[in-house]
């Protein structure tokens, strides 16, 4: 009788094992697909921050721009008034 139940014991911890790897192997499946996902997100989230970067450059060098075209209309105007 103890043998009968010694074999059950091992074929159902064998169908358990076999489950847990089969759900561990989906899980790894899963946290690599994630991470991979992430990855793909954390690239473009750089190159985004490089672009933002890129344009604050940009804008600092408009406002200068603007700024010097702004004193040279005050001088031309002081220039030209009578």
């Amino acid at each position: 009788m103890n043998q009968r139940f010694d074999t059950q014991e091992k074929h159902f911890n064998q169908r358990f094992d076999d489950q847990e790897k089969y759900i561990n192997q989906r899980f790894d499946a899963q946290d690599k697909h994630f991470n991979q996902r992430f990855d793909a997100v954390d690239q473009r989230l750089e190159v985004l921050e490089n672009d933002v970067s890129e344009l604050r450059k940009l804008s600092d060098r408009v406002s200068r721009n603007e700024g010097q075209i702004d004193a040279i209309k005050r001088q031309l105007q002081t220039a030209d008034a009578p």
